[in-house]
């Protein structure tokens, strides 16, 4: 049972070591991460953390950790307005016209 314990903590730090770093980006209809245009899908809500799957163009899947400590920005409500995105439907549709 440890062996089978430590396994899944080795696994799950590799996982974690392997994870990419960048900046996750939407514009109310596409998602952005390192210059790849994709869909979110997430995995995991723990609240103040989530694991997102990031589907490019391509159909490449990425894995990514995103937690509401490392956020960039000092409004506390960033962290509200990103989970409110991953979980939006936006369709181009709804969207009023910009100029």
């Amino acid at each position: 049972m440890g062996f089978a314990w430590l396994c899944a903590v080795l696994c799950a730090l590799q996982f974690f070591r392997r994870l990419p770093d960048g900046e996750l980006d939407f514009d109310g209809v596409y998602w952005y991460f390192a210059d790849k245009v994709g869909t979110v899908s997430v995995h995991f809500d723990g609240q103040v953390c989530m694991l997102l799957r990031f589907d490019d163009d391509l159909k490449h899947a990425c894995w990514l950790w995103v937690e509401a400590r490392n956020s960039n920005h000092q409004d506390p409500n960033h962290w509200l307005d990103v989970r409110r995105a991953v979980y939006s439907r936006a369709n181009v549709q709804n969207l009023p016209n910009l100029i």
